[in-house]
C-alpha cells in the first residue's frame, strides 16, 4: 500500500484521476457550444424580462412570488418558483449528460400539473366547508 503522506517520485506512481478534464475534441467543442448557447439564451431571457419590467406598468416580476389578493409573499407561489428553477436545471443537466429518462420527464411535467391541480382542489374544498360557529 502506498504511503499517502509521501509525494510520488515518478510519473508512474501517479494514479489517473477519475474526474480529470476531458480532452477538447469534437465532443468537447460541441459541449462548450451547447453551454454557451444555453447561457446566451438565459441572459437574453433575463434581459427581456428586465426590459419588460421597466417598460410596462402592468407587468411586475413580484407577481411570481406575491399573492395578488393579500399583497404578501405567497408560500405556494414562492415554492413553485423555486421548484421551477431547480427542476428545470435538473432536466437540462440530465438531458445534456444523456441521462434523461421518461420517468424524469414525467416527474417534471407532473410536478407542474400536479401542483396546479392540487391548488385548485384545495381551493374547491375550502369553498365547500361549512361556516364555523361564531362567525357570521
Amino acid at each position: 500500500m502506498r504511503d499517502l503522506h509521501r509525494a510520488p517520485r515518478r510519473n508512474s506512481e501517479l494514479e489517473p484521476l477519475d474526474h480529470a478534464p476531458a480532452r477538447v475534441g469534437e465532443q468537447g467543442i460541441q459541449a462548450m457550444t451547447d453551454t454557451y448557447a444555453l447561457l446566451l439564451l438565459a441572459v437574453a431571457f433575463a434581459l427581456i424580462l428586465w426590459l419588460w419590467q421597466r417598460a410596462d406598468d402592468t407587468f411586475d416580476l413580484r407577481h411570481l412570488i406575491v399573492d395578488t389578493a393579500t399583497g404578501r409573499v405567497s408560500l405556494f407561489k414562492l415554492g413553485q418558483f423555486v421548484a421551477l428553477i431547480v427542476s428545470t436545471w435538473a432536466l437540462v443537466h440530465e438531458t445534456r449528460r444523456g441521462f434523461l429518462t421518461e420517468w424524469l420527464f414525467a416527474v417534471y411535467m407532473l410536478s407542474w400539473a400536479g401542483a396546479n391541480i392540487a391548488n385548485k382542489v384545495t381551493e374547491k374544498y375550502k369553498s365547500l366547508e361549512p361556516p364555523k360557529e361564531g362567525k357570521e
